[in-house]
């Protein structure tokens, strides 16, 4: 098993699903190297457990960043934590700090 996965990039997403609704996840990789893959997972990894969901990946490349749900194709209360690493967003009081400059 070893040297099968040697020289390959395993990871482990984990998926909560907040809101309840059972829906596909689609996730976008983008790799150090610039380039991108997607792949797409049935609404039927909620089987086992609605809540939350773990699936491994092997990847020949090293990633850059995760996004679940790239094209907005499905709904989501909150955007901004389907991304790995977290992006970085103004807090309410930067956003009042910089509307009261202008």
């Amino acid at each position: 098993m070893r040297k099968q996965l040697s020289g390959k990039n395993i990871y482990k997403v984990t998926i909560k699903n907040i809101g309840g609704l059972v829906m596909p996840v689609t996730i976008e990789w983008v790799f150090t190297d610039g380039t991108k893959a997607i792949d797409k997972l049935q609404a039927q990894i909620w089987r086992r457990n609605e809540y939350i969901v773990t699936q491994t990946f092997v990847k020949y490349k090293k990633v850059e960043t995760v996004s679940l749900d790239p094209n907005f194709e499905f709904p989501d209360s909150d955007v901004f934590n389907n991304t790995f690493p977290k992006l970085e967003r103004a807090s309410e009081f930067e956003k009042f700090k910089n509307n009261n400059r202008k």
